[in-house]
């Protein structure tokens, strides 16, 4: 909610990077906005997760179970909003 009533936004801006090999290797997935803090998200927006890496990876993910994986990893590590932080 307060993300929502400081910015307008009620969503995660994701952006996702296929390899020519994808789906057999993950994608490089990083957050844009906001800027998160913990949860498993690096200083850069990149997400650091065994799903997102080659031993992890199974090409029969789809899209839509990824975000999901995505949003549990986000809420099981605790991430945060960094309100004010430069984009």
């Amino acid at each position: 909610q307060t993300y929502k009533k400081e910015t307008g936004l009620d969503y995660i801006l994701l952006n996702c990077t296929f390899k020519d090999s994808y789906p057999f290797e993950p994608p490089f997935i990083r957050v844009i906005q906001p800027v998160i803090s913990a949860g498993y998200v690096l200083a850069g927006g990149a997400i650091c997760m065994e799903l997102l890496t080659k031993h992890g990876w199974s090409s029969a993910y789809g899209l839509e179970s990824l975000v999901l994986q995505i949003a549990a990893t986000l809420v099981k590590g605790k991430a945060r909003i960094q309100f004010g932080a430069p984009k």
